[in-house]
């Protein structure tokens, strides 16, 4: 144990108003690598050791978090949170402040979010559970479902099924965008707004009564309740549903 920790260094440095924690692993001897390890580019060892961070914060600081991998839990925060990494597994929970997360995989989930939601995840999946604010996704490939109460919604996604829940409680758009992945949009009953759905190949359907102004073998376009919010559902070889609740 004392070799682990004698070869973890946790500096801490204060930069223009900003206090930076990181960790740094060192090999230690046996894990150097030799001399034919380095003459034929075969120096794979990985750095030796783990940290394990549990970190409390006062309200209202803004936190930005750098991993490469690994699992970032995030609960109980009145901040402002910016999150980086490469392939991580990322839980949020009784959040209040706005937040980014740019991850290359893994596993996120988000529940009671309050404030506006920024994510780049490519693979993986995306889970958000009540939402009060705007969302907006970016992925490749990442199967994503989002419960929302309040907000606007910019969702765009290559390939994987999208499941939304929203109240359309925002003025502004709801734009949903993929090449081959199912979209199903579910709203209230009572809910008003402006349709635009497009379909290359899949099938459009909505069980919301809609006033048609203009239709065809790939679009719909209509009006459901007294108007307003415009809600664009558009994928190229998938299916696009509205449906109630």
């Amino acid at each position: 144990a004392q070799d682990l920790a004698d070869h973890i260094q946790i500096p801490i440095e204060k930069q223009k108003g900003h206090l930076i924690v990181s960790t740094k692993y060192l090999r230690t001897l046996e894990n150097l690598p030799s001399f034919w390890q380095k003459m034929l580019g075969k120096d794979n060892s990985a750095t030796f050791g783990a940290v394990d961070w549990v970190i409390e914060v006062p309200a209202g600081l803004s936190l930005a978090l750098t991993s490469a991998r690994g699992t970032i839990t995030l609960e109980q925060l009145r901040n402002d949170i910016t999150v980086n990494t490469s392939a991580s597994d990322i839980s949020l929970s009784s959040i209040e402040g706005a937040v980014a997360i740019d991850n290359g995989s893994g596993r996120l989930k988000g529940d009671l979010i309050i404030g506006p939601i920024s994510i780049r995840q490519m693979l993986g999946s995306i889970a958000l559970d009540f939402v009060e604010g705007d969302i907006k996704i970016k992925s490749s490939a990442a199967a994503i479902s989002v419960s929302q109460e309040r907000g606007a919604l910019d969702l765009n996604t290559t390939t994987g099924n999208v499941d939304i829940q929203t109240a359309l409680e925002s003025s502004r758009d709801y734009l949903v965008t993929t090449e081959s992945g199912n979209i199903r949009l579910s709203v209230p009953a009572e809910a008003s707004g402006r349709l635009k759905l497009d379909s290359r190949t899949g099938e459009i359907k909505t069980d919301m009564p809609v006033a048609i102004t203009s239709m065809s073998s790939t679009r719909l376009e209509g009006v459901f309740g007294d108007g307003g919010v415009r809600i664009s559902l558009s994928s190229m070889t998938g299916d696009v549903t509205v449906a109630q609740y």
